[in-house]
């Protein structure tokens, strides 16, 4: 059941939604990171696939700060962030994940009460790699995109967008991320905003680091082909002009 989100406020409610599966290891960090920050009008969607550790509990520890969960077998991470989508009552969306943490209590202040997002769909920004300290990556474009991804845990949604575009699709196991943002980067009708902040500290050692997904791969020719036809004019001549000067393919 739902739990009334934290107080009301002229700024836009946000859903920050965890998908978990035996996560007791990291999950009170992730949450603690959420729970800190001084912009307070979120809501906290967790849905678990199933745990067999102590995830529960520790959800149950922080029962009085989260909105909505629960706890059944799924298909993986993004049958549970679709899950999530539907469930969420926030203008925007966000996605966290159960391993990573905001990157200070300041983030989402930051973005939503020094920005003006009214007139924009996506905003995103960089993160910073736990292990490697890395900064990850800046402005995007989609001949950007079609060499590296925007991490998943970089970039705020308005909800709308998925009632535009459609859900995650669950075919690919673990970089169904990675297209969805060819879906959102190349459509001519999304107003997407990047800011030069750090948004989260990321596990790169976590889903995405330790697994390949096989069907992505066989298809990444097809998305990046099928973005490339909706794109802009504008985009595509920027395309081309840097995959003939190679720009910035190699980091």
């Amino acid at each position: 059941m739902y739990t009334k989100h934290n107080e009301v406020s002229p700024s836009p409610l946000v859903s920050i939604i965890i998908a978990t599966l035996n996560a007791q290891d990291t999950l009170s960090a992730c949450i603690e990171s959420i729970i800190g920050q001084t912009y307070k009008n979120y809501e906290i969607i967790i849905i678990d696939g199933n745990s067999t550790d102590n995830t529960h509990a520790v959800i149950r520890n922080y029962s009085k700060s989260i909105a909505y969960w629960e706890s059944e077998p799924d298909n993986g991470v993004y049958e549970a962030l679709n899950k999530g989508i539907k469930k969420a009552q926030g203008t925007w969306l966000y996605f966290l994940g159960s391993d990573d943490v905001l990157y200070d209590k300041n983030v989402l202040s930051k973005i939503f009460n020094d920005y003006d997002t009214t007139a924009i769909d996506v905003i995103y920004g960089n993160v910073v790699f736990r292990h490697s300290k890395k900064k990850w990556l800046g402005r995007f474009d989609l001949w950007k995109l079609a060499q590296h991804n925007i991490c998943h845990q970089a970039i705020f949604f308005k909800k709308s967008i998925f009632s535009m575009l459609g859900p995650y699709d669950c075919h690919y196991s673990v970089l169904a991320d990675y297209e969805f943002n060819f879906r959102w980067i190349a459509n001519p009708r999304v107003r997407r905003r990047y800011i030069d902040e750090i948004v989260a500290v990321y596990n790169e050692t976590g889903l995405s680091g330790q697994q390949g997904d096989k069907f992505f791969l066989e298809n990444f020719t097809h998305i990046k082909n099928e973005a490339f036809k909706q794109a802009s004019i504008v985009e595509k001549m920027v395309y081309k002009f840097k995959a003939l000067f190679n720009i910035g393919k190699s980091l």
